[in-house]
């Protein structure tokens, strides 16, 4: 009996078993936790002061009754399904028992699932009906000879941006289907800062950023292919973002247990309400902006996808007009 109390009691489905009179016989902490209830003693209590909700009052009441009943609820900031089955005993009920099933992760993992083909099929609609336009206008003869350069140019600019956004989808997937490597190499992070910022000398200077690079030489054992992208996205961002004349500083450090890169900017910062979004695909704090600098919406959810990816923790700060911090820790 205690055999079964222990497994009952540690079951991350919640368990509920009832007389025939709706007395609690039985529950575990788990349903207690999965309803929002007190957590306090409920055996020889009504089912109605562990839940007032009136659909899993209802299902218990109809299984009494001989019914089995599935429901799919709410409830606050949980998704959950209800089974509630009668208990019968020598051919009468003589209760019912009560399985609680947490679907939150499931259900917030199909709601990402539905808003990323959403936004997917979003922004690939746009470029793709601004070169259908310009195409046909050419194809047509509605565009005057010195006017088709510029529009080939657009048409150019557009493919561009759709290769960048494929590119970027594919290696979200990549990610997403990929285990952690044993084929981790050794490398010098600051060197490969200083290509990442070799690599970005061209945008930097478009803006007359100064980027400062601090630390010192150490090695780290990862993906190298995919820290450098790392690098390259965060400090791409804090150049995109920047002010004329700003400055970012990339800062490494090697700290007992971690790794520590800090890229911060004097840029034009994130409001505070965006900041527990900004890792998510697709999100743009200013859409106009972040499309007139030429950004796709995934360069911060492939940076944490990244970090998760080495197992490490990625972290942003912002102040409005005065820059941004994000803060990656790669435990060693």
């Amino acid at each position: 009996a205690n055999t079964i109390q222990s497994i009952i009691q540690n079951m991350r489905e919640g368990l509920v078993f009832l007389d025939i009179n709706s007395s609690i016989l039985a529950i575990n902490q788990s349903a207690t936790e999965l309803l929002n209830a007190n957590h306090s003693s409920y055996i020889g209590k009504n089912i109605l002061d562990l839940t007032r909700d009136p659909e899993i009052v209802e299902s218990i009441r109809k299984a009494l009754r001989g019914e089995r009943q599935s429901n799919s609820l709410a409830a606050r900031d949980k998704f959950i399904n209800i089974f509630a089955s009668p208990v019968v005993f020598a051919g009468n009920i003589i209760g019912s028992i009560v399985i609680i099933i947490d679907m939150t992760d499931k259900m917030l993992a199909e709601k990402m699932r539905r808003e990323f083909s959403a936004n997917v099929s979003h922004e690939l609609k746009t470029p793709l009906t601004s070169i259908l336009g310009f195409s046909e206008m050419i194809e047509n003869g509605m565009a005057h000879k010195d006017d088709i350069k510029g529009f080939a140019g657009r048409i150019k600019k557009e493919v561009l941006r759709l290769i960048e956004l494929i590119e970027n989808i594919i290696k979200l997937s990549e990610l997403d289907e990929k285990l952690p490597s044993e084929q981790f190499t050794t490398f010098d992070l600051l060197s490969l800062a200083k290509e990442t910022i070799t690599s970005l000398e061209h945008l930097s200077r478009r803006k007359n950023i100064q980027i400062n690079l601090l630390g010192n030489s150490f090695d780290l054992i990862a993906d190298r292919t995919m820290i450098s992208e790392l690098l390259s996205n965060l400090v791409e961002n804090a150049i995109h973002y920047n002010k004329e004349n700003g400055c970012v500083t990339i800062k490494l450090a090697q700290n007992p247990g971690n790794i520590e890169i800090t890229v911060a900017d004097t840029g034009i910062g994130i409001p505070g309400q965006h900041l527990p979004r900004v890792f998510e695909r697709f999100y743009r704090v200013d859409p106009s902006r972040s499309k007139k600098s030429g950004g796709t919406g995934l360069g911060l959810s492939i940076a944490k996808h990244i970090v998760q990816y080495h197992g490490g923790d990625i972290k942003i700060s912002s102040t409005v007009n005065e820059g941004t911090i994000i803060c990656v820790k790669l435990f060693t």
